[in-house]
């Protein structure tokens, strides 16, 4: 799904969105259940309020620190 030609990801082939239903990753999901949300999620966070942040982290905002920075260069050479 995340190839750079889309013509190689996932799901865009002849077969579409049941090439993605039926590759290994997936196999165990109830398809039918996921789309009537009958599926329980495997973690569900607390919040004390609707706009509660406390579950998300609090990331560096210098930003000399962002994808191109030496310290993250490596993750992202290739994108």
């Amino acid at each position: 799904m995340l190839r750079k030609n889309p013509k190689k990801r996932l799901g865009c082939g002849a077969g579409t969105i049941e090439d993605i239903k039926n590759h290994k990753w997936f196999r165990g999901i109830n398809w039918e259940q996921l789309s009537n949300k009958e599926v329980l999620p495997p973690f569900v966070p607390r919040f004390s309020h609707e706009g509660d942040a406390s579950n998300y982290l609090v990331m560096d905002e210098d930003p000399d620190k962002g994808p191109d920075s030496v310290e993250y260069g490596t993750f992202f050479k290739d994108f």
